[in-house]
């Protein structure tokens, strides 16, 4: 009786009954298009600082993050890159190497500050989204000379380099100019070596273009004398998996393989707890997006609420009626 009665109660006036019903639909489409939006581009921030080499975990000597010291690295790399690539849920790894350096060319007389990158081209090909943005050349490539069949020993030694396209221009640097990286050496002693350009990076962000150039991990890891070490190792997860949840399972792995301590000591971080700057920003962004869908339940309850009001005062005489028959209050309430 009560669903009959309250069903055609809403009917009664079915022009206000609409506009209500039209308000609070349109409010929670509004509402879900906005929650939507923002997370999707929450999610899509986040990709992209995982795709720009960042990754979502990354292992490092525990000291590395806060004193950035050559020194500071993780031995038998390739062990430990291999065993964190058969982790459940680890989708890629790559391993780095990360100096300061300063890079110049034979075609012009200026000295550029960089940040050399010495990666392993076939893990970064399915890791990073840098590749895509090789405007001339490949991908930290050998020189053509270097891997013909029956090139001699000279140019089968020649290493390539991946420099950002206004680094280039500053350089009067192209495909196949030769230029010499300088940075620290593992020994104590300033490390250089020369390098053919073989690559031009093009992202249109000056952190790439002017300051990055990426190299052969094996090259500069004999370059500096560095053997089989890293500084560096990112993880991209699977979608769907817990970072932290994952990060205690990479963990638990390399503890049981480094028993012995033959990798050094070693920190397994979320890339949040590598980047608190931009996890604190997001979270402010939350917590305004709360502010403003809080701020729309408002607007949204308060039109229901004119309503209802307007309903109960047409209605006074048949409540009445109902109470005079004896309806509970709970029922009336109902």
């Amino acid at each position: 009786m009560q669903l009959k009665m309250a069903w055609r109660n809403l009917w009664r006036n079915q022009r206000r009954t609409g506009l209500t019903v039209a308000a609070i639909g349109l409010g929670l489409m509004v509402l879900i298009v906005m929650v939507s939006f923002t997370e999707g581009m929450k999610e899509i921030m986040v990709e992209q600082i995982a795709k720009s080499s960042m990754g979502h975990i990354q292992i490092h000597h525990p000291e590395y993050l806060e004193k950035k010291t050559t020194t500071l690295v993780m031995r038998d790399a390739t062990r430990l890159t291999r065993l964190v690539s058969e982790v459940e849920g680890v989708q890629a790894v790559s391993s780095r190497l990360l100096f300061s350096g300063s890079i110049r060319s034979n075609t012009a007389s200026t000295v550029r500050v960089v940040k050399v990158s010495a990666v392993d081209p076939e893990l970064e090909l399915t890791f990073s989204a840098l590749p895509d943005k090789v405007a001339e050349g490949g991908f930290v490539t050998r020189p053509a000379a270097a891997i013909k069949p029956d090139a001699p020993l000279r140019d089968r030694l020649m290493k390539g380099i991946l420099i950002g396209r206004k680094l280039a221009d500053q350089l009067k640097a192209g495909l196949g100019s030769k230029v010499r990286v300088s940075t620290a050496g593992f020994d104590g002693a300033p490390a250089a070596a020369g390098f053919f350009v073989t690559g031009i990076l093009e992202t249109g962000t000056d952190a790439f273009d002017k300051h990055l150039v990426m190299v052969s991990l094996k090259d500069m890891q004999k370059a500096t004398g560095a053997g089989d070490a890293a500084h560096e190792i990112s993880i991209m997860a699977e979608p769907g998996h817990d970072l932290d949840e994952l990060s205690a399972r990479i963990e638990a792995a390399v503890e049981r393989q480094n028993a012995g301590g033959t990798m050094g000591p070693v920190q397994v971080l979320p890339w949040y707890k590598v980047m608190p700057d931009i996890k604190q920003m997001l979270d402010m962004f939350d917590a305004w997006n709360g502010v403003l869908y809080l701020l729309m339940l408002v607007i949204l309850s308060a039109g229901i609420l004119t309503t209802m009001f307007m309903v109960v005062f047409e209605r006074k005489r048949e409540f009445g009626v109902r109470m005079a028959l004896g309806t509970s209050p709970a029922s009336l309430f109902g």
